[in-house]
């Protein structure tokens, strides 16, 4: 007896010693769930990525457990209750209260600057939303515009639910492997490339050398080009570099919703920087700089207590995750099915949708159009982050006739620019193939390797499916190349998409340039319900061509 009562004293201090550890470090002593990367945790914590949402009440499971997430009061919570921030948002939090209360920051000039910047950085992710928010074209304006819809809409309420139009923004984005998983080491202040300047470009087979010289840059030139969304914006933060946006104070509300086009403004004002440049051509929606001046010396000594160098690592760092967690093809994928799926459940409230809608998608696009075999970012990179969702299509026929269920994506007819096929293994083939591409390729031309079984795309057979009933058929169509059209493009099954596939699973994309079109919204309208644009819907600029 005195042996176990020696025991159960040993028991009952270690479980005393414990307890009063846990409670001096403020830690739970509960079983804790399995530990994430912080990439998981942030993703959790700080937004929901379909929809781009700051988290209000949201559950999930890993490893078996069920976790609540509570509603943040900041960038971040936990699913367990004590979510440990990244290095920069406690690092930018630090700025803040050193800002507020040292007396010597109070009289600098550089200060409101750092404070403006740092709190542009802890509210990335609960801006979104607002950013996000689409254009509605109301139903007086489409009664003088678009008087056939609302004549749908009152033959047909069933059909056209809404007396409005919500056009939705649209972004481009990198495929993920594109990334840095951490900012590297700067050793010069500006990149080399600047638009337009071809002297200062890299070549076709240069890509890595362009990617190594944005990663080592501090900044890093950009500006519109033919439309404000530009595939070199998203290059620059996903090499962890800080864009200097030279003209985004003029960039409309409609555009580049994913982008914090507030901090872009400030990164301008940076302490040291001194950008100049001079308008050389003006010719349509294109524009061409000439660089006056490009400078950056930053201050000798700690500004308003502030390491700068330091500074700007963490804010570098701080853009890099949030772009690799928003900028990704992937990621405005998830965004895309999301609003279409919430708008199909607030408008068309009697179709229940499966939880993982949707498990097929058909990706028409135009063909024959002027440079569209060449690549087309906007219609490429949705498709890619799709194929990376849902996969490849995949149907198999019943012994007794008819199909499967149908699942992945199909791209009719196939965008060989994004797939790299048998003859592209060939060093020379796949060099030869990319410089016919635009940009050459770079990027995401060819990336993509074909699977050996893939479906062969022929027309009556894409047909057939369009025509198997709705349980059978596709869950969503997308057109993708709505910009396309009038361009010298043929645009096949549209009439059978119309005819045989509810207005509820269609969705249209526009990437063009300039905003979205009057005639081109009139064409396609009657056949979908969900609409977006790269360039946004302006009233008075898109009905007036």
């Amino acid at each position: 007896m005195l042996d176990g009562d020696v025991w159960r004293c040993g028991w009952l201090w270690l479980w005393l010693l414990l307890s009063i550890g846990c409670w001096l470090t403020n830690q739970s002593c509960q079983a804790q769930p399995t530990t994430l990367t912080w990439n998981e945790e942030h993703a959790h914590c700080s937004l929901t990525l379909p929809g781009h949402h700051h988290l209000s009440t949201h559950r999930f499971s890993k490893g078996g457990g069920s976790w609540h997430v509570k509603a943040p009061s900041s960038n971040y919570s936990s699913p367990h209750g004590r979510c440990t921030p990244h290095p920069y948002f406690t690092y930018f939090q630090r700025i803040l209260h050193h800002l507020d209360t040292s007396s010597s920051a109070a009289s600098d000039t550089h200060a409101a600057w750092y404070r403006g910047v740092a709190q542009e950085v802890l509210q990335l992710y609960a801006q979104l939303p607002q950013r996000r928010s689409p254009t509605v074209l109301s139903a007086d304006y489409l009664q003088r515009h678009f008087p056939r819809y609302s004549e749908l809409h009152a033959s047909n309420p069933a059909a056209y639910p809404t007396t409005y139009v919500e056009v939705q923004p649209f972004v481009f984005g990198l495929p993920v492997e594109n990334f840095r998983v951490a900012v590297a080491p700067k050793d010069k202040p500006f990149g080399r490339v600047v638009p337009g300047a071809r002297d200062t470009y890299f070549s076709l087979m240069e890509e890595a050398l362009y990617a190594d010289d944005l990663a080592r840059s501090q900044f890093v030139l950009t500006w519109k080009k033919a439309g404000w969304d530009c595939l070199r914006h998203y290059e620059i933060l996903a090499q962890g570099a800080l864009p200097l946006f030279t003209d985004i104070a003029d960039a409309p509300r409609e555009v580049l919703t994913v982008h914090p086009k507030a901090l872009y403004q400030r990164l301008l004002q940076t302490p040291g920087l001194t950008v100049s440049l001079t308008l050389t051509k003006q010719q349509g929606v294109h524009r061409s700089f000439a660089v006056r001046e490009l400078s950056y010396r930053p201050p000798a000594a700690a500004a308003a207590g502030v390491n700068q160098s330091q500074f700007l690592f963490h804010l570098s760092e701080a853009l890099l995750v949030y772009a690799h967690q928003t900028m990704t093809t992937a990621a405005y994928a998830r965004s895309f099915l999301a609003t279409i799926r919430r708008n199909t459940q607030r408008w068309y409230p009697t179709q229940r949708l499966a939880e993982d809608w949707p498990r097929s998608v058909l990706y028409l696009t135009h063909k024959n159009s002027w440079d569209m075999d060449q690549g087309d970012y906007g219609t490429d990179f949705l498709l890619h982050g799709l194929l990376s969702l849902l996969g490849e299509f995949r149907a198999e026929r019943r012994a007794g006739g008819g199909y499967r269920q149908l699942r992945g994506v199909l791209d009719f007819p196939s965008r060989d620019c994004l797939y790299k096929r048998d003859a592209h293994w060939q060093q020379a083939t796949f060099y030869r193939q990319r410089a016919q591409q635009y940009g050459m390729g770079y990027s995401y031309g060819l990336h993509r390797e074909a699977l050996a079984h893939e479906l062969v795309r022929n027309l009556s057979q894409v047909g057939e499916l369009l025509r198997l009933p709705a349980a059978e058929s596709f869950d969503l169509v997308v057109l993708g190349s709505v910009h396309r059209e009038g361009w010298m493009s043929q645009l096949h099954l549209w009439d059978d998409v119309c005819r045989h596939v509810s207005r509820s699973r269609v969705a249209l994309l526009d990437a063009d340039d300039s905003p979205l079109q009057k005639f081109r919204l009139a064409k396609f309208l009657p056949c979908a319900a969900h609409v977006f644009a790269r360039e946004g819907y302006v009233v008075g600029v898109s009905d007036a061509k």
